[in-house]
């Protein structure tokens, strides 16, 4: 066996994390997709239709069933038995222990903190602790030291890797709020600054409780209220990045509820460049399907409300989706609302454009009122929210080609009005997505090449197509017959090329006769066009796909492009979009993922001491990560073959080989 050279057993604080040293967000990316809120996961974990779908599970706990009565014994059964049918199934979970008005009712009596009732009708909690009360501060705080410690020293350590991260909460639900509705008492109001400081300290006793000292037995943490989603989430947002250096998740909201809906473009503008291809600090967002899918505009078509607002999710960079028992339901129950989830669990965990196996653009153009450059004063009227002749005006002009508003009511309200009160579609918001839906790939300037359309083929009814709700089409009265497409500058380069694309288009079908190609240029500078279309007429929506060995994807093509949708004849044809699945080529330092020439053979796995690997692929680095991201050994003597893990207690790890900063192959191991 040859011997190991300039092995390194990095030891490395809480504060080296691999969120920072590579990029990568405080999970595992393969852990981001569809999760389960509504526990049939745990119920049913040896069912193929669960466990092939599902990512992970929730599993929840109240304080008041954690610690009943007024004693240091806490009821740790409920909560361990869960946890063991998880790991035994290789079920992943994230944990939440529910606070505030789901607090044990000696904290009143016992704990001397008073109950605080409201005008709210809409909830079952009959009352709220006051959180500003000293003595909540100090329960809540124990209850916080003895989850973390129960975790942390009761629980076998193998079993850590059971368990994905941690929502903290601190009010009510996860919402950032102490109370729902109006305090009866002002006396127990609280103001955004007062609950701020009260929570900021509850972070500070979940971050020593669950990421200080022994790195081997860290659980990431997830906060809601951390961005501009929450009345005064910049405060949040300060407090994360400040105290915690290797990276977080957050809540995201609304994004996987519903499209257009106000407010959503402030989130995916600020925030998204922490999810998806991060230069620097590395994020992952969750985000929830609550009873949502039950509400009046959800049900109207639930194949359109389901694929949109997926994909409204992968736009702003949502790495996890959990969905509840009456949204199971419904995806189970819906081929084509499964096929948009699936669409999700493809993209989320497509993190990193270097590395992306994938890319797609599907068509949309929202109309955003809130966009003074585009629709000025005075002739789209007054420039705020509450004014329903800006909006008017502006679907006005888009009518031609489908653009209406249809709940009159709802177009200027809020988001949270909006996903539970709308009947019917608004084609036109404030503060909306204005462009197409895309990772990876871009139309080039969409609206100077093509059409946007809403309501393509006339009124949307539960029967319509999910593909009808936007799209965009030639126009040849404007001249506008090329579309042009570019893959994302780093998705590809002279050092990780693409083997082969398979290019996927979804089209209308419109009309008899009406003709159109997919065109490219190839290696050697020809324009090939391998998809030359010929209409039936039929009107419907159809996907077409080639697959092509020697695309230039050099954006060496007008407007810098790398293919193009062409119009051949006078006939505007109709698109959804267009998805591009690619294998990459290994090249001279073969620092491309998952080429079967090139690839690692590990061996013995599971292993208990020298792990072995057989190779030809180049490179210069191999790294030993814990499954919460933290480096543990590392090595860069490429006259070795093997690698000691002795020194690491049992359990599942991340073996990680890379060229430079490309990573060529992550593969798990089993240490027994």
């Amino acid at each position: 066996m040859k011997k190991l050279l300039l092995l390194q057993l990095i030891w490395v604080s809480f504060f080296t994390a691999h969120s920072q040293l590579q990029n990568q967000p405080a999970i595992p990316i393969n852990s981001f997709g569809i999760w389960d809120r509504g526990g049939v996961l745990l119920k049913d974990p040896t069912n193929a239709k669960y466990n092939k779908f599902f990512k992970g599970s929730q599993l929840d706990m109240k304080w008041k069933d954690l610690q009943p009565t007024d004693s240091t014994n806490y009821n740790w059964g409920v909560f361990d038995t869960n946890l063991k049918v998880a790991y035994d199934n290789n079920v992943q979970l994230y944990l939440t222990l529910y606070v505030g008005p789901d607090c044990p009712e000696w904290i009143y009596t016992a704990g001397k903190v008073p109950a605080v009732t409201t005008n709210d009708s809409k909830h079952s909690w009959p009352k709220y602790p006051y959180y500003l009360n000293p003595n909540y501060s100090r329960l809540w705080h124990k209850v916080i030291a003895a989850f973390g410690k129960h975790m942390r020293e009761t629980i076998s350590l193998d079993w850590n890797h059971t368990i994905a991260f941690l929502q903290v909460v601190d009010g009510c639900t996860g919402d950032v709020t102490p109370y729902k509705g109006t305090v009866d008492s002002i006396k127990y109001a609280i103001i955004d600054t007062q609950y701020d400081a009260f929570r900021f300290v509850g972070f500070s006793k979940y971050k020593a409780a669950f990421l200080d000292g022994d790195q081997n037995t860290r659980i990431p943490l997830l906060f809601n209220g951390v961005n501009d989603e929450d009345p005064n989430g910049a405060a949040g947002w300060k407090w994360v990045t400040d105290s915690l250096k290797e990276g977080f998740g957050m809540k995201c909201g609304t994004t996987v509820r519903g499209v257009a809906l106000n407010g959503e473009l402030k989130f995916k503008n600020g925030y998204s460049k922490y999810f998806i291809d991060p230069k620097g600090l590395a994020c992952f967002g969750r985000s929830e399907m609550d009873n949502g899918c039950m509400f009046p505009l959800f049900m109207k078509n639930l194949d359109i409300a389901y694929y949109w607002a997926i994909l409204n999710g992968l736009n702003t960079g949502t790495s996890i989706h959990d969905i509840n028992q009456n949204s199971s339901d419904q995806v189970f129950a819906r081929p084509e609302v499964m096929k948009s989830m699936l669409f999700f669990n493809k993209y989320a965990p497509q993190v990193f454009a270097s590395q992306a196996t994938g890319a797609y653009s599907v068509f949309h153009k929202g109309l955003n009122a809130n966009n003074p450059t585009k629709y000025p004063y005075p002739k789209y009227s007054t420039l705020t929210q509450s004014t329903l002749e800006r909006y008017y005006r502006i679907c006005k002009d888009e009518a031609m080609y489908g653009a209406k508003i249809s709940d009159t009511a709802m177009v200027a309200a809020g988001k949270g009005d909006q996903r539970n009160l709308q009947k019917d579609y608004n084609d036109v918001g404030w503060d909306i997505d204005e462009g197409n839906f895309e990772r990876f790939l871009t139309q080039i300037a969409p609206d100077s090449t093509s059409a946007g359309l809403w309501r393509v083929r006339g009124t949307l009814t539960g029967a319509s197509s999910k593909y009808d709700r936007f799209a965009r089409r030639f126009d040849n009265v404007t001249n506008r017959n090329t579309m042009y497409f570019k893959f994302w500058d780093d998705v590809f380069s002279s050092t990780n090329k693409p083997k082969s694309l398979k290019i996927k288009i979804t089209w209308l079908d419109s009309i008899a006769g009406s003709t159109w190609e997919f065109r490219y240029k190839d290696l050697k500078g020809v324009i090939q066009a391998p998809i030359k279309m010929i209409g039936l007429g039929d009107r419907k929506w159809k996907t077409d796909s080639v697959t092509v060995t020697d695309m230039d994807v050099t954006q060496s093509g007008f407007l810098h492009s790398d293919f193009m949708l062409v119009n051949t004849d006078n006939i505007d044809d109709i698109f959804n979009g267009i998805e591009v699945d690619f294998e990459r080529m290994t090249t001279g330092i073969n620092d491309i993922i998952g080429d079967k020439a090139n690839s690692f053979q590990l061996f013995p796995n599971p292993v208990k001491s020298v792990l072995n690997w057989n190779t030809n692929a180049n490179y210069d680095q191999i790294k030993i990560y814990s499954v919460s991201g933290i480096l543990l050994l590392q090595s860069a003597n490429m006259q070795s073959s093997s690698i000691d893990l002795s020194c690491l207690p049992k359990g599942m790890y991340f073996c990680q080989f890379s060229q430079g900063k490309q990573v060529i192959q992550t593969e798990k191991i089993i240490k027994e």
